[in-house]
This record gives C-alpha cells, structure tokens and sequence, in this order.
C-alpha cells in the first residue's frame, strides 16, 4: 500500500539526523500557515520563516530537510506540535528553537496548469501528420472536455505518443500526450479522436474463395472510408503479384494486409520434383505435395513406388528435397 505524504514525512523526520551546531543565541522560527514548494523535499526554510542573529545558524536551521513533500495535487498539513517534537528528538537539545506562528501548516506542491484544449491539439496534430505520410485525407477531431492538467512549474514540452507502423486506423482512436515541465516527465494524458479517412483503395467486384490467387479483375480501385478496417489496407500501388487469399473476400470488402499471404513456393496437389542427395550423386523423381510450403519448411509428398507418404524440404518453386 502506498504511503501517504504524512506517514512519508514522518518517516523522514523520524530519522534526521541534524549536525552537531553548537547553537550561539536561539533560533526563532515563524510557521507559515500555508506554502507552496517546487521540489521534492521540503526544507524547514519552506515552512517557517528563519530567524537569527547568527547568519549561518539560520542558513543552517532553513535548509534542514524535513522530507518528502506532497506529489502535484496532493495537501500535506503539519502541526507545529510535531515539527516541534521531530527537532527535538533528532537535535538532543532544548531551547534551540523559539516558535511563534500558526499552529499547523497547509503544503501544497507548486504548480501550473495545462488546459486541455492545448493537449487535444497535440494529440490531434500528431495524428493527422502521421496520417498524412499515407494516402487519402484526413479529418481529425479531438473530443476533449475543459479540465486543465495541473504539472509541477517550468517551460511546458507536449510530446504525443509516436504511431505504430502499418497500425490500423479506427473511427475513434486514443493517442495519450506526455506533459513534460523543465525536461522532467510530469504525466501522461489520454486523447480521444474521432477520425475519417478517406482514400484510394482496393475493393472487391465479387466474393473471391479464400487460397485463391489475387485476380486483377476481381478488384477495383477507388475512393473509399478506410478508417475502422481491422488492418491496413493494401497500399494502391502495391502489386498483388505472388500473394493469394489467406481468407474470403467479400464483394465490397477493402482488401487488406490481413487477407494476403505470400503464394507458397509449393502448393498441394501440384507436382514437385523430388531431389536426394548422397555425396556428388542426385537423385530427382516426380511426387505430390500433399500440404503447402514455403521455403525452409517440410511438407508431405506422396512419391507413386512408396506406400506412405515422405517428408520433404521445400527448396524452391515446386522444388523438394529429402535430407537425412
């Protein structure tokens, strides 16, 4: 379980460990009722105004740390009681300290906000770039609310999330946007787009059987939505040559990287010739390949003198080859 900004600055305070000073006249500390840090760790300077006759002594007694300070949204409140009793218990003396002030302290970690307008755009700008290396026209529009994103201060990087090559595009797309301040990474936002894309493509006239080869009169190209298709769709200048059908496409469907596969160098049913090889000599016959493959993979053949089926390599374009 996380601990809360309490129990971390309590943590903190219960093992400070305050150098030895040899304390020449009191130090009188003011308690601010509330302040506003912009690091991570709060110092007794950040919650007190520091007092003294002696310079160093009050340098000293501000830039003591008491701790973790709370994260960006987050309230901390410290009793001057306890502040009191940390001091003590780490420092060994008495009459160190003169307090006066208020009686608790209310930190907040400093910050500045983000609208979220100016996060939407990055989002929205990022996106239509990226669609604007592919063909077809874009139109992109954020759905954003008016809640700003509160970030520790600094000069303000929005840096959105870079896209996947060949990542479908939907209708409604979530793109987050990284907030950074100072160079320091502050939070990560969401963004959701709704998004249409319009472009050329390549549909189909009529339904084609999945294992078929990609005919081109069964496809047009025209101008289609190709936002919300399950894959990318095949580029329009892209050759259908040496691809078939992995699955059925519809008349009217996008043909897509999905419905595509390399033609297997050996198809089943065709014949292949069979190679084997002992030494200098080769032996080639006539099979059957029974499966499909691609080079590297084994098949089935059925060679017509064998009573069973043999394994074979695919080497080539109908090409097969028995290896011990």
């Amino acid at each position: 379980m996380t601990a809360s900004p309490v129990s971390r600055l309590a943590a903190a305070l219960a093992w400070l460990a305050l150098p030895a000073l040899a304390w020449a006249a009191p130090v009188r500390l003011e308690l601010l009722p509330q302040v506003a840090v912009n690091a991570t760790h709060v110092r007794l300077g950040d919650v007190a105004r520091v007092v003294g006759d002696d310079r160093e002594q009050v340098q000293a007694a501000a830039a003591l740390n008491l701790g973790s300070g709370p994260r960006v949204g987050e309230v901390l409140r410290l009793e001057r009681a306890q502040i009191e009793r940390w001091l003590q218990r780490a420092d060994g003396r008495t009459g160190v300290y003169e307090w006066t002030g208020a009686a608790a302290v209310r930190v907040e970690r400093a910050s500045q906000w983000v609208p979220a307008d100016e996060v939407c755009r990055a989002a929205q700008s990022a996106l239509t770039d990226w669609l604007g290396t592919s063909r077809g026209t874009a139109q992109v529009s954020p759905v954003c609310g008016t809640a700003a994103w509160a970030v520790p201060p600094g000069r303000i990087e929005l840096k959105a999330h870079a896209m996947a090559e060949g990542q479908p595009v939907e209708r409604r797309m979530q793109l987050p946007v990284d907030i950074w301040a100072d160079g320091v990474f502050a939070r990560s936002v969401p963004v959701t787009l709704r998004v249409r894309w319009i472009g050329p493509a390549w549909v189909a006239r009529r339904d084609v059987r999945a294992q078929q080869r990609i005919d081109g009169d069964a496809l047009v190209l025209q101008e289609t939505e190709l936002a919300g298709l399950s894959s990318a769709p095949l580029a329009a200048d892209q050759s259908t040559s040496g691809l078939r059908l992995r699955r059925p496409l519809l008349a009217g469907q996008v043909l897509t990287s999905a419905h595509v596969e390399p033609e297997p160098r050996v198809s089943r049913g065709q014949r292949v010739r069979l190679l084997s090889r002992s030494g200098a000599i080769t032996l080639e016959t006539t099979a059957e390949a029974l499966q499909d493959g691609q080079p590297g993979q084994q098949v089935l053949v059925r060679v017509p003198s064998a009573s069973a089926p043999v394994s074979a390599w695919v080497i080539g374009l109908n090409q097969v080859e028995l290896k011990p």
